[in-house]
């Protein structure tokens, strides 16, 4: 059994302890995406994350920027 020895204080503004109960709210979301390489694939580019009623991915849409080199 693991056990707790010591604890740690974070400190965070009002705005930042607000993103990170955001954070919270969507982290099985967020290592999917994770988990899925989506962030890796798009770069350079972006991706839209589309949400269902229930919270849950529905739809991605990948943006990703091709770039073409001249030799």
């Amino acid at each position: 059994m693991n056990t707790l020895s010591s604890l740690i204080t974070v400190g965070l503004t009002v705005q930042d302890a607000e993103r990170f109960k955001v954070f919270c709210q969507y982290y099985n979301q967020i290592s999917y995406l994770l988990e899925a390489q989506v962030f890796e694939r798009v770069r350079p580019g972006s991706f839209v994350v589309h949400l269902g009623t229930d919270g849950n991915i529905g739809r991605l849409e990948l943006h990703p920027i091709i770039v073409f080199s001249r030799k």
